[in-house]
């Protein structure tokens, strides 16, 4: 025991125990670090929608999905958080998933035959894989994101 400033006795942790514990929680956190990184370079990404990007990567034959939202959209809503969950899955790192807004981009969407919100096309290559709208179901969902790596690219 020993006494603080205010001349109380304390007692006195062991400092080769506590350093020892410290050592041991940050090969925890290291460890744990390292194997979250792992999990995530495996992973797909999704990204907001840009034209470029999006156009090189089908260009380059990538597995690409593109997701249509729409803010005021509930379906969309439920999609989102199960689509993102999804592209966190091991095996999608050669997925891109885009999320495009319905609403700003209209005339293009259009041009992609897609006239409505919760729209889902997975394409490789210049290819449409296939396409789903108002789907919500996780395990449809992952079949649908999925396909694009079975899929054969275009020669």
């Amino acid at each position: 025991m020993a006494r603080n400033d205010n001349n109380a006795f304390v007692k006195q942790s062991n400092p080769s125990k506590r350093d020892g514990i410290k050592l041991i929680f940050s090969l925890g956190l290291a460890a744990t670090i390292a194997g979250l990184g792992l999990s995530v370079s495996q992973a797909g990404t999704v990204e907001e929608f840009d034209i470029r990007a999006f156009e090189a990567a089908r260009s380059s034959g990538q597995p690409v999905v593109l997701a249509v939202h729409a803010w005021w959209c509930g379906t969309c809503r439920a999609q989102k958080p199960v689509q993102k969950q999804i592209m966190s899955e091991s095996g999608l790192e050669k997925v891109r998933l885009f999320v495009i807004d319905f609403d700003r981009n209209k005339k293009w969407l259009k041009s992609m035959n897609i006239s409505a919100q919760s729209v889902m096309v997975v394409y490789v290559g210049p290819n449409e894989i296939n396409r789903s709208m108002g789907e919500t179901n996780s395990k449809k969902l992952s079949q649908q994101i999925r396909s694009a790596l079975s899929a054969k690219k275009p020669a």
